[in-house]
């Protein structure tokens, strides 16, 4: 089996999901993750894929790309694919997840002082999302999952997080995930 990963953007606009997923699925190829979402007026797309019983190479995605080149043109969207090397699998099923909902006033340094601080434990960050909020005060809103590492309890990162909130001025919660619920 092989593997690859799809990046792509382009200008916010319906179909442009539709045409992606249509020219994988024509290929055979399997989605076993994504992550899309608008950014401003931008649409991002990142797809992790796999061949299917016919095997895939870089150059057989990058011509069927070229092939739709007329309809993705239309849809104004840039597409770049890569080769992925190993299964890719971590072994996290059994480690501590959560949800971290960080909410406050809108400043720089947000997303690094919190992401940081997550680095320094060897916490894993696995997902990221954030917008900024306008009205009488902009407002940052960062939302993370995140993979404890096995030597790290889940009472000493609560205190830990307890602790950043307090000196970053923040509000910061916290929920344990179930892996199964995901």
């Amino acid at each position: 089996m092989h593997r690859f990963l799809l990046s792509g953007f382009g200008r916010d606009r319906p179909g442009m999901v539709a045409a992606v997923s249509k020219l994988l699925l024509d290929l055979g190829a399997n989605l076993e993750d994504t992550s899309m979402t608008r950014l401003g007026g931008q649409f991002a797309m990142l797809m992790l894929l796999s061949d299917g019983d016919t095997p895939l190479s870089v150059p057989q995605i990058e011509a069927a790309i070229a092939r739709r080149r007329a309809e993705l043109g239309t849809l104004d969207l840039h597409l770049r694919v890569s080769a992925v090397e190993g299964d890719g699998r971590r072994q996290e099923s059994e480690a501590a997840r959560y949800l971290i909902r960080v909410a406050g006033a809108d400043r720089p340094g947000i997303v690094f002082s919190v992401t940081n601080y997550l680095a320094s434990r060897s916490i894993n960050v696995v997902d990221v999302s954030s917008r900024r909020l306008m009205g009488k005060q902009a407002v940052y809103l960062l939302l993370l999952e995140i993979v404890l590492p096995e030597d790290l309890t889940s009472d000493e990162f609560e205190r830990g997080m307890e602790q950043l909130q307090a000196q970053l001025e923040l509000d910061i919660q916290l929920e344990p995930i179930d892996v199964m619920t995901l």
